[in-house]
Parts: C-alpha cells; sequence; structure tokens
C-alpha cells in the first residue's frame, strides 16, 4: 500500500493564478481524469479487508475533493493532483485503525472524510468568481457521468474492461436509458464479470436501446432479456 509522502505545497490554494476564470478543458478530459483517480484509489484498496461501506466512503470523499477543486478552481490539473492526495490521505487514515477499532470503522471512515478534507480543501478560497454558465454546463454533464463511474467501479472486475468502458462513455457519451438500464442491473448480478459484461453490451448499443420505448427498467435481470428486448 503507497503512503503519503509528498506534502501539499500550501501556497497552491492561496494563490489567485491557480484559479482560472473558465474551465478550459472538456467534459471528456474530466471524465478520463476522473476514471484515472478511481482506478488508482480501488486497485489501492482493493486488497485490504474493508467493508463495502468503508471503499464507497473513500470513493465519495475523493469525489468531494475532484468536484471542489473542479468548482473553485477550475484547474483540471489541480483537482487531479488533490485528488491523488485525498485518496491517499484517506487510505492512510484507515489503515492504522486497529483490529478492535474496526468494530466502529463506519464512525472512523467519517473521521477519515473529515481528515482528508482538511488536508486538502479546506483552504479553497470559496469567495472567488462563481463559473460561467458554459462551465457550469460542462460541471453538470460531467456530474451526471460520474455518478454512473463511482457504479462502475463498485463492480470493478479488472482494469481493462474498467478503462474499455470509460472509453465507451467517452466516445459515445451516456443516454438516460443507458445510465436506467445500469442502475437495473446493479443489485440483479451475481458477479462482477456478469455485471460489467451487461454494461459492456449497454455502453455500445446505446442508440439501439434509445430506440425502445416503454422500458420496465425492475423487469430486466440478466444480458439475455435486454439483448431481446431491443431487437424485438
Amino acid at each position: 500500500m503507497r503512503v503519503v509522502t509528498t506534502i501539499l505545497k500550501k501556497n497552491e490554494l492561496h494563490n489567485s493564478d491557480n484559479y482560472k476564470d473558465d474551465l478550459d478543458v472538456t467534459v471528456n478530459d474530466m471524465i478520463a481524469a476522473y476514471a484515472r483517480i478511481l482506478t488508482d484509489y480501488y486497485k489501492n484498496v482493493s486488497g485490504e479487508q474493508y467493508s463495502k461501506f468503508v471503499v464507497l466512503r473513500g470513493v465519495d470523499t475523493v469525489t468531494n475533493v475532484f468536484n471542489h477543486m473542479i468548482y473553485y478552481t477550475r484547474n483540471l490539473a489541480l483537482a487531479l493532483s488533490y485528488s491523488e492526495k485525498a485518496y491517499l490521505f484517506y487510505i492512510e487514515f484507515i489503515s492504522q485503525i486497529s483490529d478492535a477499532e474496526k468494530l466502529f470503522l463506519r464512525l472512523s471512515s467519517r473521521d477519515a472524510t473529515m481528515y482528508v478534507f482538511n488536508k486538502t480543501i479546506a483552504d479553497i478560497k470559496f469567495l472567488m468568481n462563481p463559473p460561467s454558465e458554459e462551465s457550469n454546463n460542462k460541471i453538470n454533464l460531467f456530474n451526471k457521468t460520474a455518478n454512473v463511474l463511482k457504479t462502475l467501479i463498485m463492480k470493478f472486475d479488472n482494469e481493462d474492461t474498467f478503462n474499455n468502458e470509460v472509453k465507451l462513455i467517452i466516445e459515445h457519451g451516456l443516454t438516460d436509458h443507458a445510465i436506467r438500464l445500469i442502475d437495473s442491473v446493479y443489485y440483479k448480478t451475481g458477479t462482477n464479470a456478469l455485471f460489467n459484461e451487461i454494461i459492456i453490451w449497454i455502453l455500445s448499443n446505446q442508440s439501439k436501446i434509445n430506440e425502445t420505448n416503454n422500458v420496465c427498467y425492475d423487469e430486466l435481470d440478466n444480458l439475455e432479456q435486454i439483448i431481446h428486448l431491443v431487437s424485438a
């Protein structure tokens, strides 16, 4: 497991030059950066005996740091750097909890989140100019996609598959139908491998899915049902 060895420069968030007026990157740039952070975080915690709750709280913690940095600094490089430090600080904190204290790990993971926030985004200048309408639109679209990536990372099978899913999202975007299907099958697949097989198919066939009306998502249990539905 990696530990935090780099000290964040305290003047980075006090330096107005690090705050941009607008986001000068694309939504896909943000998606790719965020996906990289999620992958690195998950690879660092996957070999440890942490509960799903604790792993997910780490995802939420890193996501909040990334979102705050994007919204207030509009600086993707800074967001990427601080998000990496965020997951390292989080893992460092929870790894120091003793076996006896693991009974209270949910509370301790909340403490870990506050520890991360104090170490990363506490010094953000919240009174800088709000983002423009164009930047806000980018942020809103990114957040919609980030919610799906959070779902996918919790069903992580292997890095190549996750990267392929991210690539398909970047190439084709995400329709509302695809998002609802992903949510529907999340709790209905027995293995991560099966879940990701279904996700790859959904992301590759969004145009067909989008043409299908009156979908009862809650009744779709497997890939065969979905394929039959959109091929009918």
